[in-house]
């Protein structure tokens, strides 16, 4: 048994599948959607369902890349409900979580190397040219801040819900008295 290459030949062909897989990504050809301007009341929303239609396309980079996604997102929406619960002094100290937690193996680098220019490219340029400036270009930090300036689950999106509600209640009565022909 000719052991010269120091033991690396017994990993050939898990080796030999890492590099299709490496390989495999840069022949994808994926256009996300353009996530739309931080303007008007439901933003929070806008963000949410940009979110929920970038998962299947980003997911289709790669066999594995819908895992990796959805264990990145994980890890960034946990942080990022830390960050919006805490008060604004506490926020300042809330940064994007290391992308060494999901980011394990070659794969998932070059993974997140592929879905941070995916992002880069759907976002408004205001954004865009502030992760750049900022250097925040791991698609963890990018989602990180989608998230913070979109803010789906935050005070205003809370607040917009409460007024709906509101007046949804004070309509409630108002049409109980109302008659009704049938």
């Amino acid at each position: 048994m000719d052991n010269r290459d120091g033991g690396q030949g017994r990993h050939e062909g898990a080796g030999s599948v890492l590099e299709k897989e490496v390989g495999s990504l840069r022949s994808t050809s994926i256009q996300l959607p353009s996530l739309p301007q931080h303007t008007g009341k439901d933003t929070g929303l806008v963000c949410g369902d940009w979110l929920a239609q970038i998962r299947p396309l980003l997911g289709d980079m790669t066999s594995g890349a819908l895992e990796w996604w959805d264990e990145m997102m994980e890890v960034i929406l946990r942080r990022y409900h830390q960050w919006l619960e805490a008060g604004p002094l506490a926020r300042l100290s809330i940064e994007v979580p290391e992308d060494s937690s999901y980011n394990r193996t070659r794969v998932r680098q070059r993974m997140d190397l592929r879905a941070s220019s995916l992002l880069l490219t759907a976002l408004p340029s205001n954004l865009k040219e502030e992760l750049i400036s900022t250097r925040q270009l791991a698609a963890g930090a990018i989602v990180f801040r989608i998230l913070k300036v979109y803010q789906p689950g935050g005070a205003a999106e809370r607040a917009d819900t409460l007024a709906a509600l509101t007046v949804q209640f004070r309509r409630a009565p108002k049409m109980l008295e109302m008659p009704v022909n049938v």
